[in-house]
């Protein structure tokens, strides 16, 4: 929630680790990369796999916010 990538010493089950490589995309530098990530749908298929809940919603849509800003940069 936060734009940071999260420490590995946070990740406690295998969620955690789904989130964790979610969250890569604060990463990345370069706006093809993010053009790519949306087109290929990577957040779409590791969300699916995550627990419906209202935080992961909130979680996926701070970082779907944050690839909209960097595709327009």
């Amino acid at each position: 929630m936060n734009r940071q990538i999260v420490l590995s010493e946070h990740v406690k089950n295998i969620n955690d680790i789904k989130l964790l490589r979610a969250g890569w995309i604060y990463d990345i530098n370069f706006e093809p990369t993010f053009r790519h990530i949306r087109e290929r749908g990577y957040l779409k298929a590791l969300r699916a796999t995550l627990p419906e809940t209202q935080e992961i919603r909130d979680i996926f849509d701070v970082m779907d916010s944050y690839i909209n800003e960097r595709e327009k940069d």
